[in-house]
């Protein structure tokens, strides 16, 4: 007997990578967050400019409602990975096809 591992054996190893990558992401957003917090109001925090090595004076206020904002939509999509995978199981796609 022949057996083949179907597309989705793969989506669901992609599918758990990008959860697991975004776990990483979420764990560091609400690190940064709980040390955004411990600062006092009006102090200021240093913010990188995308893609450089330049750092920018920013507002501790501003940069935490940018860290939150953020947290939130990692999280919404998490829940959009893991809503794909229970999906995937309940429609029942076989991960092996015998031959």
């Amino acid at each position: 007997m022949t057996e083949l591992v179907s597309s989705g054996s793969a989506h669901k190893m992609s599918t758990s990578h990008k959860r697991g990558e975004l776990e990483k992401q979420i764990n560091e957003k609400r690190i940064l967050e709980h040390e955004l917090k411990q600062m006092k109001k009006g102090q200021s925090a240093y913010k990188q400019q995308t893609n450089s090595h330049i750092f920018f004076k920013e507002d501790v206020t501003k940069v935490f409602s940018e860290c939150k904002k953020s947290l939130d939509e990692l999280i919404e999509e998490y829940k959009q990975c893991e809503l794909e995978e229970e999906t995937t199981e309940e429609r029942g796609d076989s991960d092996t096809l015998n031959f």
